[in-house]
């Protein structure tokens, strides 16, 4: 297993996997034609359920949960410009200065998730790592989209 680290998310590579990861299949048939923001987040939840059940080697595991971080991460863009535009100048002001609060919030808590599920604790340390900057980066789409319905 080898691990690349870039500056604000990290990519995990496996050496030698040649499963094919199904979850951008599942999340496409989960959708449907519907496309609703509460469809989409239950889609990519179901779609990683789904992955992870038909790839349980770790390798198998981390694809999975970093496709699924991809896919919230794209999301946090989307529903942050949505919300942005929703916004008063005055808004999009405090909504700016908290997003950049939360990015520093975030890359603690991935400092303190490495050091958590370190990668010379086990190889089973990279697929728990994902999956917690998955949860984090899951949980800002959902507080920003509740803003967004207010």
């Amino acid at each position: 297993l080898s691990t690349v680290v870039m500056a604000e998310k990290m990519i995990f590579t496996v050496n030698g996997f040649d499963e094919a990861i199904d979850l951008d299949t599942a999340l496409k048939s989960c959708l449907g034609k519907e496309a609703s923001f509460d469809r989409e987040v239950e889609c990519i939840d179901r779609a990683l359920e789904t992955c992870l059940d038909k790839n349980p080697s770790t390798g198998g595991q981390v694809q999975c949960a970093t496709r699924a971080y991809e896919l919230w991460d794209k999301k946090l863009n989307e529903v942050y410009t949505e919300l942005n535009n929703k916004l008063s100048k005055k808004e999009r002001m405090a909504l700016k200065s908290a997003q950049l609060q939360w990015l520093n919030y975030r890359n603690a808590e991935f400092k303190f998730i490495d050091s958590v599920y370190s990668f010379e604790k086990g190889s089973m340390n990279v697929s728990f790592n994902v999956q917690a900057r998955l949860r984090l980066v899951r949980a800002r789409v959902l507080e920003l989209h509740r803003y967004s319905e207010e």
